[in-house]
């Protein structure tokens, strides 16, 4: 069986222990992670995910992205990394959350003090073999305007974490920073992915899936320590 296709089957709470997750795979999901295959097995058990056919689908020999995109919630996507054809590592942006919130302190991102740090996008596409030169403009424009799409009182600082492309179709995964000045100062961390389709220097679609089941397990923690 394919990655990709195995990757379905997990995410529909049908994985099984023989397949190409490895040993030492880990699961971030929400605000938790899950170690092992056993563990992160029971992990879309208890909370499932579907992906049709139809859906997008970006893979490379190192990377792949699922990406479910619906009007009744705020979609959701699956990114993992590739070695030898087992599954290494595996992200999960969702509205459901998977299993219990962890307890987590709330730390701003300019932990110095020294200056508010604004919203930006940290992204080095020579970090990313698996990424055509003419997609690296698109996933910045893309995660700058991300970015830029703050609350009021809000600020976000964006690190492309895994970028990749596949003919005329590319993938960002983003881990996002956020922090928010207005009221009781917090602090908060979940991921975006984003899929594309372009040609050349023509963006022709983009869209991103936020991590719900992440930002409201933010918005939801009860301890927001302020520094």
């Amino acid at each position: 069986m394919s990655p990709a296709a195995f990757v379905m089957q997990l995410a529909r709470g049908e994985g099984y222990a023989d397949g190409p997750l490895l040993p030492a795979c880990r699961l971030d999901a929400g605000s938790g992670e899950s170690y092992g295959v056993e563990a992160i097995i029971a992990s879309f058990r208890r909370a499932p995910l579907a992906f049709a056919a139809q859906d997008d689908r970006i893979e490379t020999s190192r990377h792949l992205a699922l990406f479910h995109f619906s009007r009744e919630d705020q979609g959701s996507a699956l990114f993992a990394d590739l070695h030898d054809g087992r599954i290494a590592r595996l992200w999960r942006l969702s509205p459901r959350v998977p299993a219990e919130v962890e307890r987590h302190i709330s730390v701003p991102f300019s932990c110095d003090l020294t200056r508010e740090q604004p919203s930006g996008v940290h992204f080095s596409p020579s970090e990313h073999p698996d990424l055509d030169a003419g997609a690296a403009n698109h996933i910045m424009n893309t995660a700058r305007m991300y970015a830029r799409s703050n609350a009021p009182g809000e600020r976000t600082r964006c690190f492309v974490l895994r970028a990749f492309s596949c003919s005329d179709r590319a993938a960002a995964l983003i881990a996002c920073f956020r922090s928010r000045d207005e009221g009781v100062r917090t602090a908060g961390f979940s991921y975006a992915g984003a899929a594309l389709r372009f040609s050349g220097d023509r963006l022709l679609q983009s869209r991103v899936i936020s991590d719900s089941c992440g930002e409201g397990c933010n918005a939801d923690s009860s301890w927001t320590p302020r520094l």
